[in-house]
Order: C-alpha cells, then sequence, then structure tokens
C-alpha cells in the first residue's frame, strides 16, 4: 500500500502540474494585456513625475489637435511625443491613444520602427505647403514672421523625409 500511495500521489501530483501549467499560460495571456508593450516603461512609481507625464501627454495631443487648423504647429511631433508622455505616465492612455483609428498606426510605426509611411509624408507635405503658402502670400505680416513659418516648415518637412518609409529601411542619418 505504501509503494502504491507513493505512485498515487506522484500521479496526482503529475496531473496538478498538469492542470496547472494551462492556468499559468492563460495569466501570461492576461499579464501580456495589461502591460504595453512600449519602448518607454513607466519612468518613475513617483505619483507626481507620472501626474507631469500624463498633464504633458494631453497639453502635446491638444497641440496636435490644434496644428490640423494652424500652419505653424505640424500635428505629427506633438501627438508622437503625447505617446511618449503617456507610455511613461499612464500606460492606459497610452494604449488607448495607440489604438485610435486616426492617430494610432502612426505611432505604432513610429514606437516599433522609427517609421512614417510614404502616404503620411505626402499628405503632411501638402497640407503642411497650402496651410503655410497661404498666410505667407496673403496675410500682411513681419518679414521675421514669414521667414519663420518658411524655415519651421522646411525643417519639419526634412526631418519627416529623412525617415524611412517602410519597417525594413534605415533612417538616412540617425538623430541621437
Amino acid at each position: 500500500m505504501g509503494v502504491s500511495s507513493i505512485s498515487e500521489i506522484s500521479r496526482m501530483s503529475g496531473a496538478l502540474s498538469a492542470l496547472e501549467e494551462p492556468k499559468q499560460v492563460q495569466a501570461s495571456a492576461v499579464v501580456s494585456e495589461l502591460v504595453p508593450d512600449v519602448a518607454h516603461p513607466i519612468a518613475s512609481k513617483n505619483p507626481l513625475v507620472r501626474f507631469f507625464f500624463v498633464a504633458s501627454g494631453w497639453l502635446s495631443l491638444t497641440l496636435g489637435f490644434f496644428g490640423i487648423f494652424l500652419p505653424l504647429l505640424p500635428t505629427t511631433p506633438f501627438v508622437l511625443l503625447a505617446a511618449l508622455c503617456f507610455s511613461k505616465g499612464s500606460p492606459r492612455l497610452h494604449n488607448w491613444l495607440r489604438s485610435t483609428k486616426l492617430a494610432g498606426r502612426i505611432i505604432r510605426d513610429w514606437e516599433e520602427h522609427g517609421m512614417i509611411r510614404h502616404r503620411t509624408k505626402v499628405v503632411t507635405t501638402v497640407l503642411m505647403v497650402g496651410l503655410t503658402s497661404y498666410p505667407v502670400i496673403f496675410i500682411p505680416m513681419w518679414m521675421i514672421c514669414r521667414v519663420l513659418m518658411i524655415c519651421t516648415s522646411i525643417c519639419v518637412l526634412t526631418f519627416i523625409w529623412t525617415r524611412p518609409s517602410e519597417p525594413n529601411q534605415r533612417p538616412a542619418r540617425r538623430l541621437r
């Protein structure tokens, strides 16, 4: 009886471990859904620091929204900055921003591959040139304002067009 009970116990422990394995797999699947897959983990457990990052993220997202309508505020860099701030301050907000229909794909492409798709580059260029050229040509303003608008547009478009368009391309020059 002693030998059979030991073998019975080992069989039972083997059965229990077989039952526990799927639970571990399920638990890891749940954890992977809750923990964001981001390049920038939360910087601090300090609530004040996290609040700063969340507030900065909302400010950047708001400026990005106004950048849709105002020529000197580029939308894409502000949305990417908001994603960075949210990733350091709130995984929930970061995941929300990554899942939005409008900005999610751009953010995922940037975080995972450091790229901006060709279509996004073309749309950004057309909108920036169109929205910048109208005030420069038709609205009376100081020459320094016109020069600043043109220089800002050139700098932003240079940055955008030097980023890769496909995941396997490398950028022309890495920014450090």
